[in-house]
C-alpha cells in the first residue's frame, strides 16, 4: 500500500510540489483548461489575503499512479494555475507538469 500524503506545499522551505522528481500529467479525459479571468484574480486574492504565518488550503489534488507518474483525476485547474502564477511571478519551477495530447491526424488527405 502506498503512503497518502496529506499536504503538499506550492512554496516551502523544503521545496514545492514543482521542485521535486515527481511528473504529473493531465490525462487526455480531463477538460481543457478553463480557468478564467475571475478565477484567477479570486485566487491570487485569496493568496494575498493568507497571514504571512499562516496556511493557505487550496483544496484537494487526486491522483492515480501510472507508469511512475502521477495522473491527475481532480484538481488539475488548480494544479494548471497555479503552475502557471509562478512561473508568471518567475520563481524556477522543474517541467514536472505535462498534458497529454492526441496526435495530429490529417482531416483531407
Amino acid at each position: 500500500m502506498s503512503k497518502l500524503v496529506t499536504e503538499l506545499h506550492i512554496i516551502g522551505e523544503n521545496g514545492s510540489i514543482f521542485d521535486t522528481d515527481m511528473e504529473y500529467i493531465i490525462p487526455l479525459y480531463q477538460r481543457a483548461y478553463a480557468w478564467e479571468d475571475k478565477q484567477l484574480v479570486q485566487l491570487i486574492e485569496d493568496i494575498n489575503d493568507v497571514a504571512e504565518d499562516s496556511n493557505y488550503y487550496i483544496g484537494s489534488l487526486i491522483v492515480s499512479k501510472q507508469f511512475g507518474r502521477y495522473e491527475v483525476v481532480d484538481g488539475q485547474q488548480r494544479l494548471t494555475s497555479l503552475y502557471l502564477l509562478l512561473n508568471c511571478l518567475g520563481i524556477k519551477t522543474k517541467s514536472t507538469l505535462t498534458f497529454a495530447c492526441r496526435e495530429k491526424i490529417e482531416l483531407y488527405p
